[in-house]
């Protein structure tokens, strides 16, 4: 939600911007976020601060093979970016508790231009998404996003 509307949002615990543990998937997530425009700064001492009054998105290509969790938050998240956002290596996506890339495809019910092509998951940025019915695949990450 700081991504998509005017923030001032401090997330405590969070004390490095380039990645944590080694395979932390959340650390790949800031990444992709700042690589979209999300402006975050470290305050030292205290967290990680996401602050804009406003900011438009931009397309960029993911590599998905590190975090497959993170697909479905992503891609939501690029249906709100200028340009294209490129998901590269979503074949194992498609093998968690659903088929995450597919799943993330029912978007374009809702007015998204997602194409799904082998191994990679191409999102196009609209300005708005209006409400359609979808289901969530009994996947609880496609239901968070």
């Amino acid at each position: 939600a700081a991504a998509l509307h005017p923030a001032d949002v401090l997330l405590r615990g969070i004390t490095s911007l380039d990645g944590g543990p080694a395979d932390h998937p959340e650390a790949h997530f800031l990444r992709v976020a700042r690589d979209m425009g999300v402006p975050m700064e470290i305050e030292p001492g205290r967290g990680l601060r996401v602050r804009h009054d406003g900011v438009r998105l931009r397309g960029t290509t993911v590599d998905c093979r590190d975090m497959p969790d993170m697909l479905p938050v992503l891609a939501t998240l690029a249906t709100f970016a200028d340009g294209e956002t490129v998901f590269e290596h979503v074949a194992h996506t498609r093998l968690k508790e659903s088929d995450r890339a597919a799943a993330m495809t029912q978007l374009n019910a809702m007015g998204a231009g997602l194409e799904l092509t082998g191994d990679t998951l191409r999102v196009r940025g609209t300005a708005a998404l209006r409400g359609a019915k979808l289901s969530s695949f009994n996947d609880h990450r496609v239901l968070m996003a």
